[in-house]
């Protein structure tokens, strides 16, 4: 969630309204997840 506040991420709304943006709270961390897994297994 902290990753939400660096000043990148203010073009894409709100630390809340990103969150709605991926369908809640579980998705988003659901994605976020997805993420680091593709990422570390390269």
């Amino acid at each position: 969630m902290e990753v939400l506040k660096i000043p990148e991420f203010k073009d894409f709304g709100t630390p809340i309204e990103i969150i709605k943006k991926f369908g809640g709270k579980q998705k988003f961390n659901e994605a976020i997840k997805e993420l680091e897994k593709e990422i570390y297994s390269a």
